[in-house]
Protein backbone atom coordinates (compact mmCIF):
# COMPACT_ATOMS: atom_id res chain seq x y z
CA UNK A 1 0.00 0.00 0.00
CA UNK A 2 1.43 3.38 -0.95
CA UNK A 3 2.04 6.10 1.60
CA UNK A 4 -0.72 8.17 -0.02
CA UNK A 5 -3.23 5.33 0.48
CA UNK A 6 -2.11 4.66 4.06
CA UNK A 7 -2.03 8.24 5.32
CA UNK A 8 -4.74 9.96 3.32
CA UNK A 9 -7.24 7.76 1.50
CA UNK A 10 -7.65 5.10 4.21
CA UNK A 11 -8.35 7.59 7.06
CA UNK A 12 -10.76 9.60 4.88
CA UNK A 13 -12.59 6.42 3.91
CA UNK A 14 -12.81 5.31 7.56
CA UNK A 15 -14.08 8.71 8.68
CA UNK A 16 -16.72 8.69 5.93
CA UNK A 17 -17.82 5.20 6.90
CA UNK A 18 -18.11 6.11 10.59
CA UNK A 19 -20.03 9.31 9.81
CA UNK A 20 -22.44 7.40 7.56
CA UNK A 21 -23.10 4.81 10.26
CA UNK A 22 -23.79 7.58 12.79
CA UNK A 23 -26.15 9.33 10.36
CA UNK A 24 -28.08 6.11 9.76
CA UNK A 25 -28.37 5.54 13.50
CA UNK A 26 -29.81 9.05 14.05
CA UNK A 27 -32.84 8.45 11.81
CA UNK A 28 -35.93 10.59 12.18
CA UNK A 29 -39.08 9.36 13.86
CA UNK A 30 -42.36 9.10 11.95
CA UNK A 31 -45.97 9.42 13.04
CA UNK A 32 -48.98 8.95 10.77
CA UNK A 33 -52.61 9.02 11.84
CA UNK A 34 -55.75 9.20 9.73
CA UNK A 35 -59.50 9.31 10.04
CA UNK A 36 -62.35 8.69 7.62
CA UNK A 37 -65.16 11.24 7.80
CA UNK A 38 -68.61 11.35 6.21
CA UNK A 39 -68.11 14.32 3.90
CA UNK A 40 -66.66 15.19 0.52
CA UNK A 41 -62.98 16.16 0.31
CA UNK A 42 -64.03 19.66 -0.81
CA UNK A 43 -66.10 20.21 2.34
CA UNK A 44 -63.42 18.79 4.61
CA UNK A 45 -60.82 21.01 2.93
CA UNK A 46 -62.97 24.07 3.64
CA UNK A 47 -62.54 23.30 7.33
CA UNK A 48 -58.88 22.21 7.50
CA UNK A 49 -57.32 23.66 4.34
CA UNK A 50 -57.03 27.28 5.40
CA UNK A 51 -53.55 27.47 6.89
CA UNK A 52 -54.45 30.56 8.90
CA UNK A 53 -57.30 28.79 10.74
CA UNK A 54 -56.82 25.78 12.99
CA UNK A 55 -60.02 26.26 14.95
CA UNK A 56 -60.92 22.64 14.14
CA UNK A 57 -58.27 21.45 16.62
CA UNK A 58 -59.51 21.54 20.22
CA UNK A 59 -56.09 22.48 21.66
CA UNK A 60 -55.80 25.62 19.50
CA UNK A 61 -57.36 28.73 21.04
CA UNK A 62 -56.47 31.07 18.15
CA UNK A 63 -54.16 31.51 15.17
CA UNK A 64 -52.17 34.57 14.12
CA UNK A 65 -50.44 34.89 10.75
CA UNK A 66 -47.34 36.79 9.63
CA UNK A 67 -44.97 36.77 6.68
CA UNK A 68 -46.10 37.60 3.17
CA UNK A 69 -43.42 35.62 1.30
CA UNK A 70 -43.20 32.72 3.74
CA UNK A 71 -46.47 32.31 5.66
CA UNK A 72 -45.82 31.74 9.33
CA UNK A 73 -48.53 31.01 11.84
CA UNK A 74 -48.58 31.26 15.59
CA UNK A 75 -50.92 28.79 17.22
CA UNK A 76 -51.97 30.05 20.62
CA UNK A 77 -52.90 27.00 22.65
CA UNK A 78 -55.48 26.82 25.42
CA UNK A 79 -52.77 26.94 28.10
CA UNK A 80 -51.29 30.12 26.55
CA UNK A 81 -48.24 28.47 25.02
CA UNK A 82 -47.36 29.28 21.42
CA UNK A 83 -46.33 27.05 18.52
CA UNK A 84 -44.70 28.86 15.58
CA UNK A 85 -44.98 27.07 12.23
CA UNK A 86 -43.93 27.88 8.68
CA UNK A 87 -45.80 26.80 5.56
CA UNK A 88 -43.58 24.84 3.17
CA UNK A 89 -46.04 23.74 0.48
CA UNK A 90 -49.75 23.99 -0.26
CA UNK A 91 -51.52 21.86 -2.86
CA UNK A 92 -54.90 23.57 -2.92
CA UNK A 93 -57.73 21.21 -2.10
CA UNK A 94 -55.42 18.32 -1.24
CA UNK A 95 -52.62 18.98 1.25
CA UNK A 96 -50.33 21.40 2.99
CA UNK A 97 -46.88 20.84 4.46
CA UNK A 98 -45.35 22.84 7.29
CA UNK A 99 -42.52 22.80 9.78
CA UNK A 100 -42.41 23.75 13.45
CA UNK A 101 -40.07 26.64 14.19
CA UNK A 102 -40.59 26.73 17.97
CA UNK A 103 -43.00 25.70 20.68
CA UNK A 104 -43.61 23.43 23.64
CA UNK A 105 -43.76 20.13 21.75
CA UNK A 106 -40.81 17.80 22.42
CA UNK A 107 -39.60 17.68 18.80
CA UNK A 108 -36.88 19.14 16.57
CA UNK A 109 -36.59 19.04 12.78
CA UNK A 110 -40.37 18.53 12.61
CA UNK A 111 -41.98 18.52 9.14
CA UNK A 112 -45.61 17.53 8.68
CA UNK A 113 -48.24 17.13 5.97
CA UNK A 114 -52.00 17.22 6.36
CA UNK A 115 -53.90 15.79 3.39
CA UNK A 116 -57.43 14.93 2.28
CA UNK A 117 -58.50 12.32 -0.26
CA UNK A 118 -61.75 10.78 -1.40
CA UNK A 119 -62.45 7.23 -0.23
CA UNK A 120 -65.94 6.84 -1.61
CA UNK A 121 -69.15 8.70 -2.12
CA UNK A 122 -69.29 11.52 0.44
CA UNK A 123 -66.38 10.03 2.39
CA UNK A 124 -62.90 11.41 2.88
CA UNK A 125 -59.72 10.33 4.56
CA UNK A 126 -57.74 12.98 6.42
CA UNK A 127 -54.13 11.95 6.96
CA UNK A 128 -51.68 13.76 9.24
CA UNK A 129 -48.10 12.58 8.95
CA UNK A 130 -44.72 13.83 10.12
CA UNK A 131 -41.03 13.18 10.54
CA UNK A 132 -39.05 14.63 13.43
CA UNK A 133 -36.33 13.99 15.98
CA UNK A 134 -36.65 14.06 19.74
CA UNK A 135 -34.62 16.75 21.47
CA UNK A 136 -31.58 15.46 23.41
CA UNK A 137 -33.37 15.41 26.78
CA UNK A 138 -36.50 13.52 25.59
CA UNK A 139 -36.91 9.85 24.74
CA UNK A 140 -38.06 8.76 21.29
CA UNK A 141 -41.14 7.22 22.90
CA UNK A 142 -42.13 10.41 24.75
CA UNK A 143 -41.60 12.50 21.63
CA UNK A 144 -43.79 10.18 19.54
CA UNK A 145 -46.49 10.01 22.24
CA UNK A 146 -46.75 13.80 22.29
CA UNK A 147 -47.27 14.01 18.52
CA UNK A 148 -49.69 11.08 18.51
CA UNK A 149 -51.72 12.89 21.17
CA UNK A 150 -51.87 16.08 19.09
CA UNK A 151 -52.91 14.20 15.96
CA UNK A 152 -55.52 12.03 17.63
CA UNK A 153 -57.14 15.00 19.40
CA UNK A 154 -57.45 16.90 16.12
CA UNK A 155 -58.62 13.97 14.03
CA UNK A 156 -61.12 12.81 16.67
CA UNK A 157 -62.59 16.31 16.66
CA UNK A 158 -62.89 16.28 12.86
CA UNK A 159 -64.77 12.99 13.06
CA UNK A 160 -67.22 14.60 15.51
CA UNK A 161 -67.61 17.67 13.31
CA UNK A 162 -68.56 15.59 10.24
CA UNK A 163 -71.06 13.17 11.79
Amino acid sequence: MSAFMRFFVAPVFLATLLFSAHTLHAASLNVTRDVVVNETPEEVWRVIGTYSDMSWHPAVHSTQMSGARTPTRMLILGDGSIVREELIDNVDGQSFTYKILSGPLPVVNYVSTVSVESVGRNKSRVTWTSTFDPPPNVSKSDSQKAIIGVYEAGLDNLKKMFR
